[in-house]
């Protein structure tokens, strides 16, 4: 079984930390085994499905929970914006967002 994009135990990203000698031991790993990985996981399949749950056109009601629920985590991060949105949210509320994000992160 792969875990990314590599076997678990391949090393990753050695020249980038070249300079750390033996103090680096970067490797890929499955995630079961490294809770810190099963929690980046879950991070980004909850970002993922939030996005593609905001493009739906129609949001069922398991839809409407799961967005509750991820919001209600209220996860801290300086990469994620919090907004809150009316239930029926269209693509052209989540493009405003973006905009203002993209704008206060100087990237526009």
């Amino acid at each position: 079984m792969l875990a990314g994009r590599a076997k678990p135990g391949k090393p990753i990203a050695n020249t980038l930390f070249r300079e750390w000698g033996d103090l680096y031991d970067g490797q890929y790993a499955e995630s079961h085994l490294e809770p810190p990985i099963q929690i980046a996981d879950f991070l980004a399949f909850s970002i993922n499905r939030v996005t593609h749950l905001g493009l739906k056109e129609q949001r069922t009601e398991i839809d409407i929970w799961f967005l509750q629920l991820i919001a209600s985590m209220d996860i801290f991060s300086d990469d994620l914006t919090q907004a809150s949105l009316p239930v029926n949210f269209s693509t052209a509320d989540i493009d405003k967002l973006h905009a203002a994000d993209r704008k206060q992160k100087g990237l526009e």
